[in-house]
């Protein structure tokens, strides 16, 4: 399907949808308008309706309020519509981590730059939201970049406000928030708040937003041990994401999550041996060979001479 006419697909599918929803509630298009706080003309509606025009992502809203559903759920698409190659990149961005290698940064920022040239104009708002989200995450994991980040959480953040299960994009944003207060200083109500709600939602959790999951969690472990809160909930994430692992047969992370487990069993269980805590970082360099990441394994073994050497000075009288 080219450009073009996957759009006008698009829009058909989006006005369709907000057509039916109005219909079912026995609504007049001046109805409508008015529910949706005068946001959108009668004119503009009808074009929206027809397949003629994409509602920005601010209208979306109001009619997604108006309707008592989502913006997700509004904005919807079928995921046949979208071009597999752009399926295929954004899997890409999602799936393989980078680990400040210099050619894999270099091919991540290769996928965007694809994706904004070949398809940002033709994807519904939900999956520029997405690819948004992506690029900020990119930015402050790879060049420490923080603008950018900051004005996606000022904007967005807020509305996950009082919520106990989150959507796909809802889960990139917490990736998002999770991976800025690494560098700053986050609130940790808020994020031990997030954290049981994420650990909830997982028990449910399929498909892609399974894999989304496993992310989350990857930098939820990072963050917690970066501010040495190894509590109970540091083995339930580690024993969630396992899971998770296991139902996707997705294992790219495993090494990463193998190295949490051997952080917790050395700096909280106090392995005097060392036995339980290296076998465990062993076991994450092992892995990574095996999905052929011999970078990672070094990378790995380098982290348990780090990571010994401070057990022992913290262990000093």
């Amino acid at each position: 399907m080219k450009d073009e006419s996957l759009k006008q697909h698009l829009m058909k599918i989006i006005g369709n949808r907000v057509k039916n929803l109005r219909k079912e509630r026995q609504w007049s298009q001046e109805d409508l308008c008015g529910f949706a706080q005068n946001s959108i003309s009668v004119r503009q509606l009808g074009e929206i309706e027809r397949g003629k025009s994409m509602p920005s992502h601010e209208t979306g809203y109001y009619l997604a309020e108006a309707f008592g559903i989502s913006y997700a759920k509004l904005m919807e698409t079928d995921s046949f519509s979208l071009p597999p190659r752009y399926l295929e990149l954004k899997y890409e961005l999602q799936r393989k981590p980078v680990y400040d290698a210099e050619e894999r940064i270099r091919k991540k920022k290769m996928v965007f730059a694809e994706i904004y040239k070949d398809y940002f104009h033709v994807i519904p708002e939900t999956e520029k939201l997405s690819i948004i989200f992506l690029e900020a995450i990119y930015e402050v994991r790879t060049e420490q970049k923080f603008s950018n980040a900051k004005e996606v959480l000022k904007t967005h953040f807020p509305s996950l406000n009082g919520k106990k299960c989150y959507t796909e994009n809802e889960l990139i944003l917490i990736e998002l928030y999770f991976n800025l207060y690494f560098f700053e200083k986050y609130q940790s109500s808020q994020f031990h708040r997030i954290t049981l709600n994420l650990l909830e939602q997982a028990e449910e959790a399929t498909g892609f937003e399974s894999l989304l999951m496993i992310k989350l969690f990857i930098a939820t472990l990072h963050l917690l041990e970066h501010y040495q809160e190894f509590d109970e909930r540091f083995l339930k994430i580690i024993h969630s994401t396992n899971r998770l692992m296991q139902q996707n047969e997705d294992f790219q992370r495993k090494p990463v999550l193998d190295m949490a487990e051997g952080k917790y069993w050395l700096f909280v269980e106090n392995d005097l041996d060392k036995a339980k805590a290296k076998a465990k970082y062993e076991a994450g360099a092992m892995m990574a060979r095996i999905v052929s990441d011999e970078y990672l394994a070094g990378k790995i073994m380098e982290e348990w001479e780090s990571d010994e050497k401070k057990y022992r000075e913290m262990k000093q009288p």
